[in-house]
């Protein structure tokens, strides 16, 4: 992932995780989605 911020007229992918507490095997499904969606930015919730 890099610093640089996009260009006008580009998408920017972004992942927004929350909720995350108590169930493990869903987090990691979850993280191992990012590695395919390959996220420009990654937001962590409450």
């Amino acid at each position: 992932m890099s610093d640089e911020i996009p260009r006008a007229g580009t998408r920017t992918r972004v992942a927004a995780l929350y909720d995350i507490h108590g169930n493990l095997p869903a987090l990691d499904a979850v993280l191992s989605e990012l590695d395919v969606f390959d996220p420009d930015l990654i937001v962590i919730g409450p």
